[in-house]
């Protein structure tokens, strides 16, 4: 599913889509070609992975990631895990965390109740020399406004009101959001701030959907694009402008594979210095460690995805709610789960779209659509089932959704339910069948929530409209005080998990096995706020 909240969060690495990193200082590499240098490398490279590593001059890591994402993406309609992990190391956001952690900002005060003044640092410099100023943080601010499919869209339009930006001075910015909204930091939190020198230029050329952000590379992050070859890798080469010299890198290469399995080969054999899988493939790491004793020491960490996954019914195609309310009643959340997570320290049950670590989930929804197939079997009586056939679409690529999806079979087949399997390879595919296994990203408010469920936001993926609940959504966003808010987000909560057209499974964990000398990759990887997770078990 679409989203990033936070960016950071929105997105932050994922298991399900699934991003694997495999940082290769140690590779095998051919000999170098004297006659060549680095600087030869075009952007368009017909170099294959191998014959890349033999022509690079200086320390290089490999980083490994489960499909391409192309030319055509940016950081402002970036959808995806991949795209978003790339783009972080090169554009950095004013702060994190919601404000709690300061990058491109220096800080940040609320004044006159819903307007917030940004100071930037002053010592910040793009890779290509140019000063960052307050410029570039309205250019990114005011693009993202004005494109209706950027997945902050949301953040600076409420309703019949906009976020307005106004610089100060070359160093500092003024939001002012609408009237009564009482905390709008989350809201600009985690976005990528761009260079307006370079693309603004490009405004009346080229669309926002051109690869002008890759052939253009300019940032304030640790890596700059260098070069791309399709279906191969990404070249990335250290911005020298970049002040945290704590990572002693070059270069930084995206290559792709076709699964993660091959990972965990790579990282058994010692090909590879660092990946992340799901913790589906965890029993396969297991198998391969017990045949291969002469491995590295390698390193565990648990990672949050920081997202939810879900089955989800297009309501456009299953719009009589009996039938998914009885889909509903015939599935077992807990063995879903162990069938795509294996053991409770990879995954968290979760029963509404907030989770449960967000101070405004309702917890009276735990008990809502439980296992009950007798309930199911009722609602079921007037359906004639033999003449009924719908589509559970997934993506082919995780392991985990492949399991969950053959269970949810089996579980609803109990009940004669048919089911028709169907694997796909793009996430915007997921949405033209009757369910759909997905993720849905954490969001940093509960305002952001608000773009699933809305028929004007192409992220409601669900065909669900009830325009009664836009008032409660804009009542929420109004609200100043925390029990009111609480009280409005929990009838919204209700009324849509009510509604059976998103079930709720679990928050879940991705696994990272690293070796020694990946450590500082490692750490600048959870320092930038792109990966989150619990201590590290040696």
């Amino acid at each position: 599913m679409v989203n990033m909240t936070l960016i950071k969060r929105f997105f932050l690495l994922a298991c399900a889509g699934i991003l694997i990193f495999y940082c290769c200082t140690g590779c095998k590499r051919a000999a170098k070609d004297p006659d060549k240098k680095t600087s030869d490398i075009k952007y368009q490279s017909n170099l294959s992975l191998k014959e890349l590593l033999s022509e690079i001059e200086g320390e290089a890591l490999v980083c490994m990631q489960e499909k391409d994402p192309g030319e055509e993406i940016n950081p402002i309609t970036a959808a995806d895990s991949s795209s978003y992990i790339m783009f972080r190391l090169m554009y950095l956001p004013l702060f994190t965390d919601s404000g709690k952690t300061m990058v491109l900002a220096d800080h940040l005060q609320k004044s006159n109740g819903s307007d917030y003044i940004i100071s930037l640092k002053k010592n910040i410099v793009w890779s290509d020399g140019k000063k960052f100023t307050a410029d570039d943080v309205i250019f990114t601010y005011q693009l993202i406004q004005n494109t209706p499919d950027a997945w902050a869209h949301s953040h600076l339009n409420f309703f019949n009101e906009k976020v307005v930006f106004r610089k100060i001075d070359e160093f500092t910015v003024k939001f002012i959001f609408p009237s009564d909204y009482s905390d709008g930091v989350p809201m600009l939190s985690d976005i990528p701030i761009l260079p307006e020198h370079i693309f603004y230029p490009y405004n009346d050329t080229y669309s926002i959907h051109n690869s002008v952000f890759w052939r253009k590379p300019v940032g304030t992050g640790p890596f700059i694009v260098r070069s791309y070859s399709a279906g191969e890798y990404y070249l990335f080469e250290k911005n020298k402008n970049y002040t945290d010299k704590s990572v002693d890198l070059d270069y930084l290469i995206f290559a792709f594979t076709r699964n993660t399995r091959q990972n965990v080969s790579a990282i058994i054999e010692e090909t590879v210095d660092c990946t992340i899988i799901p913790s589906w493939d965890r029993r396969i790491l297991n198998k391969k460690k017990s045949k291969n004793k002469s491995s590295e020491k390698l390193y565990e960490q648990l990672v949050c995805t920081e997202k939810i996954r879900f089955l989800g019914i297009n309501g456009n195609r299953v719009r009589d709610k009996r039938l998914r309310e009885a889909i509903f009643y015939c599935l077992d959340r807990e063995l879903i789960n162990e069938s795509g997570f294996i053991e409770q320290i990879y995954y968290k049950p979760e029963y509404s779209f907030f989770p449960q670590i967000s101070p405004y989930y309702n917890s009276r929804l735990t008990a809502l659509y439980s296992w009950n197939p007798d309930k199911a079997e009722e609602l079921l009586e007037d359906f004639k089932l033999d003449q009924i056939v719908l589509t559970l679409a997934y993506l082919s690529s995780d392991d985990s959704y492949c399991a969950q999806a053959v269970l949810i079979k089996d579980m609803l087949s109990m009940k004669n339910i048919n089911i028709a399997l169907q694997p796909v390879k793009r996430y915007e595919d997921l949405y033209k069948y009757d369910l759909f296994l997905d993720d849905m990203p954490y969001a940093g408010t509960p305002d952001i929530y608000r773009k699933y469920f809305s028929g004007e936001y192409k992220t409601n993926v669900f065909g669900y409209f009830n325009p009664s609940m836009d008032s409660l959504w804009e009542s929420g966003y109004k609200a100043t005080s925390f029990v009111e808010k609480k009280e409005i987000y929990d009838s919204i909560q209700k009324e849509i998990v009510e509604s059976a057209y998103f079930y709720p499974l679990s928050s879940y964990f991705s696994l990272i096995i690293y070796k020694p000398r990946a450590q500082d990759f490692i750490d600048m990887l959870f320092s930038l706020k792109i990966l989150s997770g619990l201590e590290p078990q040696k």
